[in-house]
C-alpha cells in the first residue's frame, strides 16, 4: 500500500513539474533543437526530477501505510515491560521459581 501511494503521488507530480519545466523552458530562450542542453534540461530533467522527489516525499511521509508500524508498537510494549535493574530481576526470578515449586 505504501509503494503503490507513492507510485501514485510520485506519477502526480508530472504535471506540476512539467509546468515548472515550461517556465525554465521560456526563461532558458525557448530553443526549438531538441538536442540542447536547455530542452533537455528544461522538458524531460525538471520533470523526472519532480517525479522523483514526489515519490521520496510520499515515501518518506507514508510510514503509515508501512509495515513497521506494528513492529514499533510491539517493540515499545516490550521495552516497557523489561526488567530495568538488578533487584527487579532477582524479585521476578525468586517469583518464578515460588510459581513452579507449587
Amino acid at each position: 500500500m505504501r509503494f503503490l501511494r507513492a507510485a501514485i503521488i510520485g506519477g502526480l507530480c508530472f504535471f506540476p513539474a512539467t509546468i515548472i519545466g515550461y517556465i525554465f523552458w521560456l526563461i532558458l530562450g525557448a530553443s526549438n533543437d531538441n538536442y540542447s542542453f536547455e530542452v533537455i534540461f528544461a522538458c524531460n530533467l525538471i520533470p523526472i526530477f519532480g517525479m522523483i522527489l514526489g515519490f521520496a516525499w510520499a515515501w518518506k511521509n507514508g510510514e503509515e501505510y508501512g509495515v513497521n508500524l506494528e513492529e514499533k508498537t510491539h517493540i515499545q510494549n516490550i521495552n516497557y515491560n523489561t526488567v530495568t535493574n538488578i533487584s527487579d530481576s532477582a524479585i521476578v526470578t525468586e517469583n518464578i521459581v515460588k510459581i513452579e515449586k507449587e
